[in-house]
């Protein structure tokens, strides 16, 4: 049925009423809101959800809010989502995090893990077992060093069913990221998404790796 934006309710069922809007934003999603007028005996007509917006088919009806009013009418105000481009641009945010690596794995550990700082090694294996001097207060009972763990989100909408299957693939760049200088590629770890009516919010979460990058015989 062909909606009508003007006319008695009589003649025509269904009303869409004036000041309708439609709000584009600069991470490629519209949201839009519109106002419709119904006889309480023709509420049928009243639009679905994902029915398409009356000015824009872009934009599809996610939620309806229904209001029974005196003389017998209703007034409906549907809350419209849509993208401009499938997908939207994709959007960045680096958390931000740190953890803690083994001492013996710093770069520099063959020039400060020395006898003379206190360093212990097993005789038999050479394996670093601690340092157990007192005196050397800059390295005494140092076990670990902190790390920048390097991870991105991009997040972006899309009308495609995410694929879960390209989970823990490997990408040497990400065209939205500057590449740090101890990152040498990008594991792809996590895909959480929602769907609201036909689209997907998505967020592919990417580890950057150390200097030797992510293994492809491991990931690939």
């Amino acid at each position: 049925m062909a909606i009508k934006h003007k006319g008695s309710l009589e003649k025509t069922g269904l009303v869409v009423l004036p000041d309708r809007k439609i709000v584009t934003k600069n991470d490629g999603t519209m949201q839009g809101t519109v106002n419709f007028k119904v006889d309480r005996n023709n509420e049928a007509l009243l639009p679905l959800l994902e029915s398409a917006h009356p000015d824009d088919g872009r934009l599809e009806l996610f939620q309806r809010d229904v209001t029974r009013k005196t003389l017998k009418t209703t007034i409906m105000s549907g809350s419209y989502f849509g993208i401009l481009s499938d997908p939207t641009p994709k959007i960045v945010q680096h958390p931000g995090s740190g953890g803690r690596d083994p001492i013996e794995t710093h770069p520099d550990f063959a020039d400060f893990g020395t006898e003379a700082n206190g360093a212990v090694f097993d005789d038999d294996t050479q394996e670093f077992k601690g340092f157990f001097d007192k005196a050397k207060t800059e390295f005494y009972g140092v076990r670990s060093y902190l790390v920048p763990n390097i991870t991105v989100n991009l997040s972006y909408w899309t009308y495609k069913t995410p694929v879960l299957r390209k989970l823990m693939t490997i990408k040497t760049h990400l065209k939205e990221v500057r590449k740090p200088p101890n990152v040498k590629n990008w594991l792809l770890t996590a895909m959480p998404y929602r769907q609201v009516g036909s689209l997907f919010q998505v967020t592919e979460q990417w580890m950057g790796s150390g200097p030797n990058g992510w293994s492809e015989t491991i990931y690939g």
